[in-house]
């Protein structure tokens, strides 16, 4: 007991490896069930702005989940709802598209991101 009483009153260190801004390109593109094409679609995050910039447009970031080796960002605008998984390995997103409905799934990568 008197160990669980020393451990909170330890400060408690936050401590994060996503970096404040990070950029992500994506070379494939998947439509619904059609076969995935090439594609060139960049953007970057602004986690401390809480935006996603593209050149189409800016999404808000609504929620920002960080675990040791993944992040995952939500994000939103007034017609579709959006994820961004990013690992060191490779980067998904992900639009939700109200209109349809549809989805649109693009592979690559994010630099930077850790």
């Amino acid at each position: 007991m008197k160990l669980l009483i020393a451990l909170a009153a330890l400060p408690i260190l936050a401590t994060s490896a996503m970096a404040n801004t990070f950029s992500c390109n994506f070379n494939m593109e998947c439509y619904e069930t059609e076969t995935c094409a090439g594609a060139d679609f960049t953007f970057e995050v602004d986690t401390e702005g809480q935006e996603i910039r593209t050149d189409a447009g800016d999404f808000n970031v609504v929620a920002i989940r960080e675990l040791r080796d993944v992040i995952n960002i939500f994000a939103n605008d007034s017609k579709s709802t959006y994820l961004l998984t990013v690992t060191e390995d490779g980067a998904r997103f992900t639009a939700q598209i109200e209109d349809g409905p549809q989805v649109v799934t693009y592979h690559g990568t994010c630099e930077g991101a850790f």
